[in-house]
């Protein structure tokens, strides 16, 4: 850091930020609008006891299986879990593709130090 500062400066070191803010503030923005479409996304409060229950029952376990750690599964729990995830894929996929411009652009803006290019600025 101190050859870069040395060489462009106090802002050198900063170079792709403002790139990459705006690439994370375009990825939430798709993604939350995407995934509240979603009919599972923010239903944090059960409508009924047996709905509370079955919630419960299908708690994911905070180990990187992902692994159901009570109650038994239905055929309804799995489909229910296989759309949740389709619509999470569907969710990171969008807001992947609509931010990987501003992606390019941060990577190449701090990659130029190195040839010493000024073509993103």
């Amino acid at each position: 850091m101190k050859y870069i500062k040395s060489v462009d400066g106090f802002f050198g070191c900063y170079r792709g930020l403002l790139p990459r803010l705006c690439q994370s503030i375009v990825s939430q923005t798709v993604y939350k609008k995407i995934a509240s479409k979603n009919p599972f996304y923010g239903d944090g409060n059960a409508k009924s006891p047996e709905e509370a229950s079955r919630k419960e029952a299908l708690r994911l376990s905070r180990a990187r299986s992902g692994a159901l750690i009570r109650g038994s599964q239905t055929s309804e729990d799995i489909e229910s879990m296989a759309q949740q995830t389709g619509w999470e894929i569907l969710s990171v996929t969008a807001s992947t593709i609509a931010s990987q411009p501003f992606y390019v652009i941060c990577v190449r803006s701090m990659a130029q130090f190195v040839g010493r290019e000024t073509k993103y600025r």
